[in-house]
């Protein structure tokens, strides 16, 4: 089965995030335990096939890593806004979300 595989995805022109996302589901949990086969021909997959993988791989991580940014500064940003309003008693009455958070006094 490797050595159909193989080729297939570094003869090709791209590797899609679907291809990449069949590959790589298989070496994680809880696959990578149920699905022992299919978690080895990913693993062997991926060694043969690394130079044509890795510029996708590193394109995907770079895309979460920016993902995980965001997502910890909106996280940043509510916390903050909930602290203003809820600890200190303040309010910003331009923000939408302001109108629904009732302070207890």
């Amino acid at each position: 089965m490797l050595d159909v595989l193989c080729p297939l995805v570094t003869e090709c022109d791209t590797v899609s995030n679907e291809l990449l996302n069949i590959i790589l589901v298989n070496i994680v949990e809880p696959v990578k335990t149920s699905k022992k086969n299919a978690y080895h021909l990913a693993k062997e997959l991926i060694v043969k096939c690394s130079e044509t993988l890795e510029p996708y791989i590193q394109n995907v991580s770079v895309i979460l890593d920016l993902f995980f940014r965001t997502l910890a500064t909106y996280e940043n940003i509510l916390f903050q806004f909930f602290n203003l309003v809820l600890i200190c008693g303040k309010e910003d009455l331009n923000l939408f979300i302001s109108q629904k958070v009732k302070l207890i006094t």
